[in-house]
């Protein structure tokens, strides 16, 4: 099941709230000689929480934050973790941006879902120039 709230606490200030629930337990027919099963289950966390800020500041610049929470997948044996992402955006001119994005910064890295057994995701800093016409 899936859980998603929004408030406007200000004018120029938006909160999302998401939490997701999934357990998926599968159960074979007598019988049965299927072996997928036993790579289905657990490959899913069970619990995923974030919250998102989206506030509107001065001189046209923006400020994101999410702070995420997902839980271990047990089948993998990966932890689980809580992760922190920060974006602060100018809008220069009509079409034109400048970010400063910064991801995964609670820790150095974390072991999400993959191939053979996960991925580590590293914390980056990094910036970018949008223009749109």
């Amino acid at each position: 099941g899936t859980l998603a709230a929004q408030w406007q606490a200000q004018k120029n200030w938006r909160v999302q709230l998401h939490y997701s629930y999934f357990n998926l337990q599968v159960e074979l027919k007598p019988g049965s000689q299927d072996q997928s099963s036993q790579t289905i289950e657990g490959n899913t966390p069970e619990h995923q929480l974030s919250l998102f800020s989206f506030a509107d500041l001065p001189n046209n610049i923006g400020l994101y934050t999410a702070i995420r929470h997902v839980d271990h997948l047990e089948s993998m044996n990966l932890p689980s973790y809580i992760a922190l992402d920060v974006s602060l955006t100018w809008e220069i001119s009509q079409g034109l941006e400048l970010s400063l994005i910064g991801q995964n910064l609670t820790d150095s890295a974390h072991q999400e879902f993959g191939r053979s057994g996960g991925v580590e995701i590293e914390r980056s800093i990094f910036g970018k120039a949008t223009y749109r016409f």
